[in-house]
């Protein structure tokens, strides 16, 4: 071994065989030794717990085309997945505080960026309105600002919707929602078309009838999102889906929902086409367009002409009925409440004459029938009903005949104005006017009498004073002038009596 110049530290000659032994065996060991990984035995995934066929629990067990994409991305990876189905607003919570590592099923937005990483997007969801078949539709994202609408709490439509909506109402589940539509606290819902037909096919099916919008409010792309900065855990993810044949997961999807999500059409049959057949493709779709235009603006016009005639029904103080040609009420405005004391849907079914006493009805019944028989006007017919508190109440009612397309009358439209008060005044007003006839009547009588009681007066005392009578003639004037002065006195009464 050479000798070592300047400071270097000679190394014993032992040590130095004992290196040259020892580093090339520790070399091969280091390299032979598997590299230590950072893969986690196992993670946590949570779901939204109502939001089948994606995922739910199906008898206690977590069920669903997402579950079952966790479970073949455990398969491929190696890491058992730990499922927590939980409600939708619990689930990015969770998420930030550390409770689960990943969340299925998210959507990417602005404030949700600031927060979380995201993987590649695995499927498509379109959301549309909903609302009740009894409601005209199809609705459209102007409409919600006139009616009660509702949203899915901790949802991306619920940050979309809030803008436009003229109420909004928070619900937890799809079930829910569809809740809020039969209770009449909405008029319609968003929500995602899988999962609310799903609800409504499995669920609720006969109790509530829906419609659904013409076209998609918003599609969202779906994602699995983990915490911001976990850029090994969101790698991972990404690996086990990318692992997962493409057709295998849209065939999870089709199995569980019906439908082919992400796949895009095989559209080659539309190269046959000739150039003629694109043209009247291109002229039928925007005429179509041109037909939908006119057809949501007619009835968008319909709407607001319907919303302003509810509102003058439920701001006018009159009754405003429809009744058919058996006189069965067939619409009753809310004002009843007030005039009669009974809810509008109790008075479905029954007819005027039921309210009335039975000698009234009778008599009312012998003046409309005429009339409607004939189609004709019906003018401020007066009748007596009873209020629910058994209290009469007089009506002034008219109405006018309906006519179908034929010119066949099929009912009546009509109005109860109340005029208890105003008969009540004018019985008054009469007794009033009679009263004033009867005094003034009495003051011309009592006047012209009064007259003749002073000549009769005045004459008897002439008569006592000349030629003073004696005897029974002396009594018997005496007997004349009291009689005489007492009738002036009630006379003087008459003439105040007049004069009030």
């Amino acid at each position: 071994m050479p000798p070592l110049r300047g400071n270097a530290v000679r190394l014993p000659d032992a040590l130095m065989r004992l290196l040259r032994i020892w580093l090339p065996v520790l070399a091969l060991v280091l390299l032979a030794a598997p590299p230590v990984s950072s893969r986690p035995e196992k993670i946590v995934v949570a779901f939204g717990e109502a939001f089948p066929p994606m995922a739910y629990r199906e008898n206690g067990r977590p069920a669903g085309a997402d579950v079952e994409i966790w479970r073949r991305w455990s398969e491929e990876t190696g890491v058992a997945v730990e499922f927590r189905l939980m409600p939708w607003p619990e689930a990015i919570p969770a998420l930030l505080r550390g409770d689960v590592d990943v969340v299925d099923g998210v959507s990417r937005t602005a404030d949700r960026e600031a927060d979380l990483d995201f993987s590649s997007a695995y499927g498509e969801l379109r959301s549309y309105i909903y609302h009740d078949a009894q409601i005209d539709g199809p609705l459209d994202l102007d409409d919600l600002r006139r009616i009660p609408t509702g949203v899915l709490a901790g949802t991306d439509m619920e940050e979309y919707v809030r803008g436009a909506a003229r109420e909004i109402r928070l619900y937890r589940s799809p079930t829910e929602l569809l809740e809020g539509i039969r209770r009449d606290e909405i008029d319609a819902f968003v929500c995602v078309d899988l999962v609310t037909e799903w609800h409504q096919n499995r669920i609720r099916s006969g109790e509530v009838v829906l419609s659904r919008g013409l076209d998609a409010l918003r599609s969202s792309l779906l994602h699995m999102a983990v915490r911001e900065g976990e850029a090994d855990l969101l790698a991972l993810v990404n690996e086990g889906l990318a692992k997962i044949p493409e057709e295998e997961r849209h065939e999870i999807f089709e199995r569980w929902t019906g439908v082919s999500m992400g796949v895009p059409p095989d559209l080659s049959w539309l190269f046959w086409l000739g150039g003629a057949v694109l043209i009247a493709a291109a002229l039928l779709f925007t005429w179509n367009a041109v037909l939908q235009r006119k057809f949501r603006r007619a009835t968008r016009e319909i709407r607001e002409q319907e919303l302003r005639f509810r509102e003058l029904i439920e701001s006018t103080s009159d009754w405003i009925w429809e009744v058919d040609t058996a006189s069965v009420y067939t619409y009753v405005g809310p004002t009843v409440r007030e005039l009669l004391g009974y809810e509008p849907e109790e008075m479905l079914g029954r007819t005027p004459y039921d309210l009335m006493p039975i000698d009234e009805a009778r008599r009312v019944r012998r003046i409309v029938a005429p009339m409607m028989e004939q189609g004709r006007l019906i003018e401020n017919i007066e009748n007596r009903n009873l209020h629910k508190d058994g209290r009469a109440v007089l009506l002034e009612t008219s109405g006018v005949p309906i006519r179908d397309g034929e010119g066949r009358v099929v009912g009546y439209r009509g109005v109860d104005r109340d005029i208890t008060e105003r008969k009540s005044l004018e019985a008054q007003l009469a007794h009033s006017q009679k009263m004033e006839a009867i005094g003034q009547l009495a003051g011309g009588v009592a006047h012209d009498f009064n007259n003749q009681l002073q000549a009769i007066l005045g004459y008897t005392h002439l008569l006592q004073k000349q030629d003073p009578p004696s005897g029974a003639a002396k009594s018997h004037l005496q007997e004349i002038r009291r009689a005489t002065e007492r009738s002036a006195a009630l006379t003087k009464q008459l003439l105040t009596f007049g004069r009030r």
